[in-house]
């Protein structure tokens, strides 16, 4: 995982990028395009030849825009992209990129509860993703009732880094070896 951080007077950004593609994700964003592009085909097809009607085609067409359209940038994400986190005296600013697309997020101080690094390496979802090459070290962000995971790719050593960031900058740092902290 490339980690960089940049230090200013006004702010610090981070920089998280995959150093490698997740083969699993890539595998899994292919069967989707595949079978989304054949079965967009076969509908067309039969809606040619008169043996479905323009309303199913059109259901079809809704159906797959609202379960896949909104993950597809997560799966490109996974894939390709990178973070930015930008940390500041008034707000978090968590931005995930591919090329020219991202996605922006922005937590302002007041929301915020607390920041943490979590292992999840002992739970079952660690195995299940990782084919998807995911970490199992994350930095959460607590802020109102949701919660945010930071760092898909990041290992402890790096997510350490991260958190002074946000202790420099005086946010709350829950420690998960203590919670009593």
């Amino acid at each position: 995982m490339a980690c960089n951080i940049i230090h200013s007077s006004s702010s610090s950004q981070i920089e998280l990028g995959p150093e490698s593609k997740p083969l699993g994700a890539s595998l899994f964003n292919s069967i989707v395009l595949i079978g989304f592009v054949f079965s967009s085909y076969y509908t067309i097809q039969w809606l040619l030849s008169g043996q479905i009607n323009g309303y199913l085609f059109a259901l079809f067409n809704l159906f797959f825009f609202l379960l896949v359209y909104f993950q597809l940038f997560t799966l490109f994400w996974m894939i390709a992209g990178s973070e930015s986190v930008i940390i500041d005296q008034s707000s978090i600013t968590y931005r995930k990129k591919i090329g020219l697309f991202h996605q922006d997020k922005i937590v302002r101080r007041p929301k915020v509860k607390s920041v943490e690094l979590v292992d999840f390496s002992n739970t079952l979802s660690a195995r299940v993703v990782s084919i998807f090459n995911v970490s199992d070290v994350s930095i959460v962000l607590r802020h109102g009732k949701k919660v945010e995971g930071i760092g898909r790719l990041i290992d402890k050593q790096e997510g350490e880094n991260i958190l002074s960031e946000f202790r420099r900058w005086n946010y709350y740092i829950v420690d998960s070896n203590n919670p009593t902290n």
